[in-house]
């Protein structure tokens, strides 16, 4: 007898220690792709000459490492540095441009052109350095592939830029000097230039002519640039990250290049950005690619216009001349040279794209947590009902709560709920509590036949993995039920309703947390169980088989705080049909007046409906490129592990106290105590 008891409590023990420990799966891996805003000095692995020189950091286009080393550090992904594509100078794709022998040719690289800072000093030749197309390539050719969780960054353009300003102060020497071969040596092909020049002599209006060139220079790298992300979907690619143009007009070389070349620059980047967005979007609407994108003017402006909240003492002139001249806050300008930020400025990109992420992983969340609601919820009243199932009739306190002829039965009862999901399948889980009462009521209409209502309000938290944010919500709850039995046969069903309001949802930005502090929504339940109640003397065993449906709704909403991080979620529903099977047993135990039902029970679970649903959201400053959430396949077959005790104290009173756990529960686990004190009139 002891041992069976104590291998008992032995079992109950392992399920509770197999439940209370968390996996330390993490993310994927980190991928990068791009030209020196994100090489990690990959042009002396390439070439053999160590450049960018000091006082350049190791090779980078910067004083320090640059955002996408600074990433990983903060996140949750995985990260090598031979994972790092990017290459200084990467042009989108081939253009044609001047080569370092003074003729035009098709180019991938700036560095490999008469327009390289190194190369014309002959600090070396002929390097051979590939464009942002060429590293996707070479990566396919190298037989790269992603995983569903990987994630890829990607940045590019700003190169093309340099080429097209380069070309067109040579088209303003043809225009004045009506010589087309300063115009041709710059790579400008016979027909643009034809084009351009009829543009010109119609309209007299050398902007015009300029802006065939810039349009030209547009249909050439936007395109490129959305065959490398395609390219790069198609090796497994799931989620992606793209930053888009900084306003380069507001470089320090665009500053001192004067008005002209940065109404050029300006010109380049809107087009760009403008172009790329839409290409963005129907890649995603064609692959199904998440592509995270963050909006390159609207961060370098909200640094401009606000500096100081930032750490930046300076926004428009080289922080390496500052160093060179002894300056001490050189670190903290916005740029290291001409075109590229500074260490600092790469740690602030990096935390914008780590709160980017982290958002949007997050965005499910909120359904998660109400469902979670729901469960415990339903658990109260379910327990309820049981309470009801399996009392021997030869015992009066028992038999008499049971009496049809002798009033309602009223109780109140709560729960406190905990438990955690993990990181999984590109989504950030979370830890939560859940505090649930119920005021309620049931009456028998015959012996065979009971039904009952009860009212609830459940207190919810949730602090989300990763320090990305917490979640706070009350519930207003409903449940209708009922309960019939013939002889030892039962069958059991429930409704509930509940309303929710989250209070909280707080997800950390940079300068300042984006948030929601209304958010509604609501979630509704049925379920069903039958059983039957084999009995031997004192000892009940109940066998029973359930299904249960629910479905959670957030309304959309807005997440609000940080500019370059603000989003607007779209409407979700988190559907899931699951089915139950059941084994409790129990003893009844009369000492003098008071009777003690202790009880065991396991349940094991099966989701029969697949993921739960999908749903869209934007960032409101890239609208026209959706993201699509899903929510994580956390588990489809799991148990749960119960014990508990009822009492009844007298032909009126009765009470109950009961503890679950979910064990085999992929990802997640969930634990509750639940406690109720009955009275009858």
């Amino acid at each position: 007898m002891f041992k069976n008891k104590n291998k008992l409590i032995a079992v109950f023990f392992l399920i509770f220690l197999l439940t209370n420990f968390k996996s330390a799966q993490a993310f994927g891996n980190w991928f990068v792709f791009g030209d020196s805003l994100s090489d990690n000095g990959n042009i002396p692995k390439l070439t053999g000459y160590p450049l960018p020189p000091a006082p350049y950091y190791k090779n980078r286009f910067s004083n320090g490492p640059v955002w996408a080393e600074d990433f990983p550090l903060i996140s949750n992904f995985r990260f090598i540095p031979s994972n790092d594509f990017a290459v200084g100078g990467a042009f989108t794709g081939p253009i044609s441009t001047e080569g370092l022998n003074g003729q035009p040719g098709v180019f991938n690289n700036l560095e490999n052109t008469y327009w390289s800072s190194f190369a014309s000093q002959g600090l070396f030749t002929n390097p051979q350095l590939p464009s942002f197309l060429t590293e996707v390539q070479n990566f396919a050719n190298a037989g790269g592939r992603f995983k569903s969780n990987d994630l890829i960054g990607v940045w590019i353009g700003a190169n093309n830029f340099f080429v097209t300003a380069a070309q067109t102060q040579a088209l303003q020497k043809t225009i004045a000097t009506n010589d087309p071969s300063y115009a041709i040596t710059a790579g400008i092909s016979p027909a643009l230039l034809n084009q351009i020049i009829t543009v010109y002599q119609q309209t007299n209006d050398p902007t015009k002519a300029v802006g065939v060139l810039i349009g030209n220079a547009i249909q050439t790298a936007v395109p490129q640039t959305a065959q490398g992300i395609a390219e790069l979907s198609k090796l497994g690619a799931k989620q992606m990250v793209v930053l888009t143009l900084p306003p380069l007009q507001d470089t320090p070389s665009a500053i001192q290049g004067g008005p002209q070349v940065q109404a050029l620059a300006s010109a380049y980047t809107q087009l760009y950005n403008i172009y790329l967005q839409q290409a963005l979007s129907n890649i995603h609407n064609q692959t199904g690619l998440n592509i995270i994108t963050l909006n390159g003017e609207v961060l370098f402006n909200e640094l401009v216009s606000n500096p100081k909240a930032y750490g930046l003492v300076n926004t428009t002139d080289e922080g390496m001349l500052a160093y060179l001249n002894g300056d001490p806050n050189y670190s903290r300008y916005l740029f290291w040279d001409g075109v590229h930020p500074t260490a600092y400025m790469h740690s602030i990109i990096a935390r914008y794209v780590s709160s980017a992420v982290n958002n949007f992983y997050s965005l499910t969340a909120p359904a998660r947590l109400i469902e979670a609601n729901s469960d415990a919820f339903s658990s109260l009243i379910n327990n309820r009902i049981n309470s009801f199932i399996a009392k021997k009739s030869s015992n009066q306190n028992i038999i008499k709560l049971n009496n049809a002829n002798s009033g309602p039965n009223f109780y109140i009862s709560g729960s406190y709920n905990s438990g955690w999901k993990d990181d999984s399948d590109n989504t950030i889980g979370f830890d939560y509590n859940i505090s649930t009462f119920a005021l309620g009521g049931d009456y028998w209409i015959n012996p065979n036949l009971m039904v009952g209502a009860s009212i609830g309000y459940g207190n919810n938290y949730a602090s989300l993995n990763d320090s990305a944010g917490t979640l706070e919500a009350n519930v207003y709850q409903l449940a209708l039920y009922g309960l019939y039995k013939f002889n030892n046969f039962f069958l059991n069903a429930q409704l509930d309703y509940g309303l929710a309001n989250f209070t909280k949802i707080s997800h950390p930005g940079v300068i300042s947390s984006i948030g929601n502090s209304s958010v509604r929504g609501n979630y509704i339940n049925f379920e069903t169980n039958g059983g039957y109640n084999f009995k031997l003397n004192n000892f009940s065993f109940i066998p029973s088989i359930g299904l249960s449906a629910t479905n959670v709704s957030i309304h959309s909403y807005d997440l609000t705080g940080d500019p370059a991080l603000n989003m607007s979620v779209n409407r979700q529903d988190l559907s899931r049909l699951l089915s139950t099977i059941g084994l409790k047993a129990q003893y009844e135990a009369n000492l003098g007046s008071i009777t003690i039902v202790p009880n065991i029970s396991v349940e094991m679970k099966s989701k029969l409906n697949g993921r739960g649903g999908e749903f869209d959201s934007y960032f409101q400053d890239e609208p026209s490129i959706a993201l699509t959430s899903q929510y994580a396949d956390y588990s489809r077959n799991w148990g749960v592990a119960k014990f508990g005790v009822d009492a009844f104290m007298s032909n009126r009173l009765s009470a109950n106290i009961n503890y679950s756990s979910t064990f085999d529960k992929k990802n997640s686990a969930d634990h509750s105590i639940w406690a109720q004190v009955g009275y009858k009139f």
